[in-house]
């Protein structure tokens, strides 16, 4: 259909943007990043390019991208996944031990000040780390900051998070599971729960 070879041609647009930039040195290794973001991926190799390209289209340059391949089964996942050859991006491969796991693995594998769990299906808004960032602020009592959402392919919406409040955050799940954590916060409370494989992993961070 035409909306599809239109976003065919779109990806082809972006996917080449992003490699002119490559090829002419625009992205050099970073020992110490300010931010690492950490891709967990089961079975999206068709989608995890996309998550990769929003990090490289960033307005704050200093950042390094952790995909964990959390043994998947798909043969074309985990030849994309060995396929890759991008600076500032490191592709370790593990089994299965679900998005908790995945997410602690990449979490050991990084070194940024910040981690940004980004899912392999979802994507960074150019802005995004320079914003949130910003958001910390000098304050080093902040632990983590959220934003909202828009959600877009089989729906398209905007998720409007609630501003942060220790009680409500005990009630519900009110905020967005690509926050920016401090890597201190992050490392303080054990990381993720590794037996949460069901959800609420997230929740349970907050």
């Amino acid at each position: 259909s035409w909306p599809e070879e239109q976003q065919r041609r779109a990806e082809e647009i972006r996917r080449k943007r992003v490699q002119d930039e490559i090829d002419v040195g625009a992205f050099p290794e970073i020992d110490s990043p300010d931010v690492s973001v950490i891709i967990p991926c089961y079975n999206q190799g068709d989608l995890v390019e996309a998550a990769v390209l929003s990090v490289f289209e960033q307005t704050h340059g200093s950042w390094e991208i952790v995909i964990v391949n959390d043994g998947s089964t798909d043969d074309d996942t985990n030849r994309i996944l060995a396929s890759i050859d991008m600076p500032r991006v490191r592709v370790v491969t593990q089994e299965n031990r679900g998005l908790p796991g995945a997410r602690n693995t990449a979490i050991r594998s990084s070194r940024g000040r910040f981690i940004v769990p980004l899912d392999a299906d979802d994507e960074l808004l150019p802005t995004y780390l320079e914003t949130m960032i910003a958001a910390f602020g000098a304050n080093d009592d902040v632990g983590f900051v959220h934003c909202w959402a828009e959600l877009f392919g089989d729906v398209n919406w905007i998720w409007a998070t609630r501003p942060y409040n220790p009680y409500t955050v005990l009630l519900s799940n009110s905020v967005l599971q690509t926050a920016m954590i401090r890597r201190g916060a992050v490392e303080g409370v054990g990381g993720y729960d590794e037996t949460l494989t069901t959800g609420n992993e997230d929740w349970d961070m907050w």
